[in-house]
């Protein structure tokens, strides 16, 4: 996240920086919500609508405003 989390940002992989607040994501398993460390009131968020992406299909990321978005885009489960 290159100048730090805002709404509608889309996630894609650049060179990480382990130091940089801007970079970390922290999990809430209450809510099953990955937040940004540096601004906890955005979600990681998938995007309603499906791309393909061939023998598969993707989605983009996002980060949204947590409070206005549905429960069925934000919500992730780590499995053990």
């Amino acid at each position: 996240m290159i100048g730090g989390p805002s709404e509608d940002m889309t996630i894609s992989l650049v060179q990480s920086d382990p130091d940089s607040n801007d970079q970390k994501f922290v999990y809430h398993k209450g809510s099953g919500e990955f937040r940004p460390v540096a601004n906890s009131k955005l979600c990681l968020a998938v995007d309603s609508t499906s791309d393909s992406a061939g023998p598969y299909m993707s989605r983009k990321l996002t980060l949204k405003d947590r409070e206005n978005t549905k429960r069925e885009f934000k919500q992730w489960v780590i499995q053990k």
